[in-house]
């Protein structure tokens, strides 16, 4: 029998980490994602783009109609969007597999919470409780220090990069997120759940800016439209080389 197992993380959070991670230690990404070759994006600049066009449905059938190429644009928040600030339902198929996962633990209490998971499936005393760390002594996440010691770093991360508009702002964008880990209680509880909460909803139940007007139920089934279209019209033009070809 499978353990399937997810954990979520604070959509701010999770964010600001990718901010950190990719544009100040590696700012190589304000060129591969952003296009911007002579300066890193200030953490204001990098939300405004990453979050742009959420609840905006001509927003983003204007980037759908103008990045063709690629079916949808590298900002805003939609199932093609970079995976470091994706929403968390629109990666890996979550949205339509979250029921089933028997595990959802919570990034805030990393080290207890894989620890109850690999303990509950007899993984803890032969992969977990030890040979980790720089010097291969530790257990995984080092479960005794690691949920407070990241806490207490994040929050001072948040007060430095945040201000009260920007956390609203992100807070607003991600508002199916946060709604997913209220559903599922992750929000309330210290303890793992599982992601059964989830049975019978869509994405529509979490935020319903991602039902566009035009009738498309998620960002994610109109690029799939659009990619079937394309290639529905490619094979009617290669037809129609064929036959001239022949007549030739």
């Amino acid at each position: 029998k499978w353990t399937k197992a997810v954990f979520f993380r604070d959509p701010a959070e999770r964010l600001l980490s990718a901010y950190i991670d990719k544009f100040v230690r590696n700012n190589k990404y304000s060129l591969i994602i952003f296009k911007e070759k002579h300066r890193v994006l200030r953490f204001d600049e990098f939300v405004e783009r990453a979050t742009a066009c959420v609840g905006d449905d001509e927003c983003r059938k204007y980037q759908v109609k103008t990045y063709k190429r690629n079916g949808l644009p590298m900002e805003g928040l939609h199932s093609k969007t970079n995976p470091h600030w994706r929403p968390q339902i629109l990666v890996a198929n979550l949205e339509s597999y979250l029921h089933i996962h028997d595990f959802v633990g919570n990034f805030s209490h990393l080290g207890e919470h894989t620890f109850e998971l690999l303990d509950g499936v007899g993984a803890w005393d032969p992969h977990g409780s030890t040979g980790w760390g720089s010097k291969g002594q530790e257990a995984l996440f080092d479960r005794n220090h690691a949920s407070h010691r990241t806490a207490a770093s994040n929050d001072k991360k948040q007060d430095s990069y945040y201000t009260p508009e920007l956390l609203a702002k992100v807070r607003e964008a991600y508002k199916g997120d946060y709604a997913l880990l209220d559903m599922l209680g992750t929000s309330r509880t210290a303890n793992p759940v599982n992601g059964r909460p989830f049975a019978g909803k869509t994405l529509v139940d979490l935020d319903p800016r991602l039902v566009s007007s035009s009738g498309v139920a998620s960002v994610r089934d109109m690029f799939r439209a659009g990619k079937a279209k394309k290639t529905k019209t490619t094979g009617k033009t290669g037809n129609a080389a064929r036959r001239r070809r022949t007549r030739k």
